[in-house]
């Protein structure tokens, strides 16, 4: 009897809908012989897990967890410094070849037979631009005005029709300079947000506007 009436006393709360959390490790009737362990080990309701839509179904919570097999190795994550490759030493054949490409690559920016074009890397994505570009980011410049001057100090790729300078992943600083001017500091149209159950009188629209910043 004893052991019913637990069962009911800790079943009770919950039917009538209070919000309780218990933890019973352990529990012991003297002098007598029931016992009982980790009853209720973990018993937990709230009203955030409740689901206020259905009224009675508890909803899941959710819970996002990358993957291991998805996850970098600690091997694999590297410091990237753009200038680390340009103090390397070489060997007198890498030296000899290294200036024979420099002094071409220099002979086809000067000669203008071709247009220039780059792959930069701005606010978490790549473009491949060229000069009277303009391109247009969605996470905000701080700091800038319109007008400034900017440079684009990650470069992977330099190029013409002739030539490409290819970095591993970047170009040293001293070799390579691409410059922006922002031209436009604005907001996005207006991404609208709406919610609506049905049968239950409620509806939610709101309006999210984000940066827009255009370099050219």
């Amino acid at each position: 009897f004893f052991e019913k009436w637990c069962v009911m006393a800790l079943r009770l709360p919950l039917a009538l809908g209070s919000n309780i959390c218990l933890r019973i490790n352990s529990f012991r009737l003297l002098p007598g012989s029931i016992t009982f362990q980790k009853y209720s080990e973990g018993l937990h309701t709230s009203c955030s897990y409740f689901d206020w839509i259905r009224r009675n179904t508890p909803r899941k919570p959710t819970r996002h967890k990358i993957d291991r097999i998805y996850a970098p190795l600690e091997e694999e994550k590297i410091d990237i410094i753009p200038d680390a490759q340009a103090n390397i030493p070489l060997s007198p054949a890498d030296q000899n070849l290294y200036n024979d490409i420099c002094e071409k690559v220099s002979a086809c920016v000067k000669s203008n037979d071709s247009r220039l074009f780059a792959v930069v890397h701005v606010a978490g994505k790549q473009f491949k631009v060229t000069s009277e570009d303009l391109i247009s980011l969605k996470t905000p410049l701080l700091g800038t005005q319109p007008g400034d001057v900017i440079r684009l100090e990650k470069v992977l790729l330099v190029g013409g029709s002739q030539f490409s300078l290819i970095g591993r992943p970047l170009l040293p600083r001293n070799r390579v300079s691409v410059y922006a001017m922002v031209v436009e500091k604005t907001l996005e149209h207006p991404h609208l947000w709406y919610q609506f159950h049905k049968r239950r009188r409620h509806r939610k629209m709101r309006s999210l506007f984000k940066f827009m910043h255009n370099l050219c």
